[in-house]
């Protein structure tokens, strides 16, 4: 669950997800907010491999500042899966801010990772666990999941970005801004299953700000 409320404090909410919903209730009354109800399935890329139920997945998503962050899950275990593509809404509105397609989409940066063959087919790349948000830069730290299927790799030929991965994205513009993938072409199920941590080390005297994830290889991965 998580918690919001407007500049003045006069507005207050708990949003989380419900059956596949993104619901709001009033924080101080417990009531439902009236007209907020979002369907992520809403946010999926046309073509996408069919979704007949609510996507539901455990991640809370994240809010910061006026945007409320959510990772789609991976939907199922088959061959043919539903992306799980990163999307962003208005808090006050429910409208769609923006989208970032974990699996890209032909022409987008990452794009020749994976083969175009079928390219509506593949999903996975799942941030099934949490992730971190930077209050102060403003950047979302997403670890992501492995390509499906899981321990199959014949049809995602390549690298397959951005699975494997800790994902640096803009939370105002949804904008990427760096990544590492831990696991390129990933058969084992090498997810990064944890939410990343924001610490600050000291190296030669000088403070560095870092973030860290652990992946289930063990290895312990830091970045500047």
């Amino acid at each position: 669950v998580n918690y919001w409320q407007s500049a003045d404090g006069a507005d207050k909410r708990l949003v989380f997800l419900n059956d596949g919903l993104v619901r709001a209730i009033n924080a101080d009354t417990g009531k439902y907010i009236e007209n907020f109800s979002i369907d992520v399935r809403n946010a999926l890329p046309e073509g996408h491999a069919p979704t007949p139920r609510p996507l539901m997945t455990n991640n809370p998503g994240r809010i910061f500042e006026d945007t409320y962050i959510v990772s789609l899950p991976a939907g199922a275990y088959d061959y043919a899966s539903a992306p799980a593509d990163i999307q962003a809404y208005d808090i006050k509105t429910g409208a769609l801010k923006w989208v970032f397609n974990v699996v890209p989409r032909i022409g987008q940066f990452g794009s020749e990772t994976c083969p175009e063959k079928d390219r509506e087919k593949f999903g996975g790349v799942h941030n099934w666990s949490e992730f971190t948000i930077d209050p102060e830069t403003g950047i979302a730290y997403i670890p992501t999941g492995t390509a499906r299927y899981d321990f199959y790799g014949g049809n995602r030929e390549g690298d397959n970005l951005f699975g494997n991965s800790l994902v640096a994205l803009d939370v105002r513009t949804g904008e990427r801004l760096w990544h590492f993938q831990t696991i390129h072409h990933d058969l084992w199920d090498f997810d990064l299953p944890n939410a990343p941590k924001l610490m600050t080390i000291t190296k030669d005297g000088k403070k560095i700000p870092i973030v860290v994830v652990a992946a289930k290889h063990g290895f312990v991965f830091a970045f500047n």
